[in-house]
């Protein structure tokens, strides 16, 4: 199963699920008196530091820590093969989000990321430690239908951790995909025009948004700068940790959360609402 895809309005494809795959402890199920030689095992075979896998199993609060992610084609096979006789050792598949042309709608698509406690009381039931939710954007806002609704195996392990027997309880569903009102290729010129100005006139900050005035249908969203949101599914702490610092809050969407002064497109809306509760006449003048 795989999380919803996310398309513009003439189905061009904004965000792609791909595979990867983790090395994970399964603290619970190591066998006693046998963890430190499995442990040294794994990480011997993959020339990994055994005190750092130590260290990260020590420092996690969950019973499933993962070890190694987007492990590469040579350790995956080895660990295949040494998983079916280490119970507690399993290399899991996982799906990760690739955002296509990252900084350019990263404001509007948005990120996913592991849930916190409190966003597990907020999106209730059906979520678990392990999960990834929408963090901001299109993710955040259609997170229920976006979402995987996860189904249920039970399994029956001896008290070696052999599995004696497995049942299905239900079925994983796979999330739904949208279709925004967006124009990609008008996303991107703006994206690149308003890069190109901003560099003449010594300016790090705007917001742009372009809506179809018959439909008020939103065409194209840009907050500058923009941030790659492939960061937060295939980069590292340090990466996050620099978005975060950033002095150009590339973060902050403009758009949705700056505050600004009216100004004169104020003007035309006062007129309006003036002529329809009969304050004035189309005739009255002001000087």
């Amino acid at each position: 199963s795989s999380r919803g895809i996310i398309y513009d309005k003439d189905f061009n494809q904004l965000v792609f699920n791909q595979p990867v795959f983790n090395l994970v402890v399964i603290e619970s199920e190591l066998p006693e008196g046998e963890k430190e030689r499995i442990l040294k095992k794994v990480a011997d075979s993959i020339d990994y530091d055994y005190s750092k896998l130590v260290e990260k199993i020590n420092e996690s609060d969950s019973d499933e820590i993962a070890i190694i992610n987007d492990l590469n084609h040579k350790d995956l096979i080895t660990l295949e093969i040494m998983t079916r006789d280490f119970p507690g050792i399993e290399v899991k598949k996982e799906v990760k989000r690739y955002y296509q042309d990252g900084k350019v709608f990263s404001h509007l698509t948005g990120y996913i990321g592991k849930i916190s406690p409190e966003e597990m009381e907020i999106f209730g039931e059906g979520y678990f430690i392990n999960d990834y939710v929408g963090k901001s954007g299109i993710e955040r806002a259609y997170e229920d239908v976006l979402r995987i609704i996860p189904g249920k195996i039970k399994k029956e392990r001896d008290v070696f951790g052999n599995i004696k027997s497995e049942e299905l309880i239900s079925m994983v569903q796979s999330g739904k995909s949208l279709v925004l009102s967006i124009d990609s290729d008008l996303q991107k010129k703006i994206y690149s025009v308003l890069e190109d100005n901003l560099k003449k006139i010594g300016s790090k900050n705007a917001a742009v948004i372009a809506m179809d005035p018959q439909t008020g249908e939103v065409l194209s969203l840009v907050s500058f700068p923009g941030f790659d949101n492939n960061v937060f599914s295939f980069g590292d702490s340090a990466e996050i940790r620099n978005l975060f610092n950033d002095p150009d809050k590339p973060l902050f969407n403009r758009v949705t959360a700056g505050t600004y002064p009216v100004g004169s497109t104020i003007k035309p809306l006062m007129a309006v609402a003036a002529l329809e509760e009969k304050i004035v006449s189309p005739q009255k003048e002001f000087y």
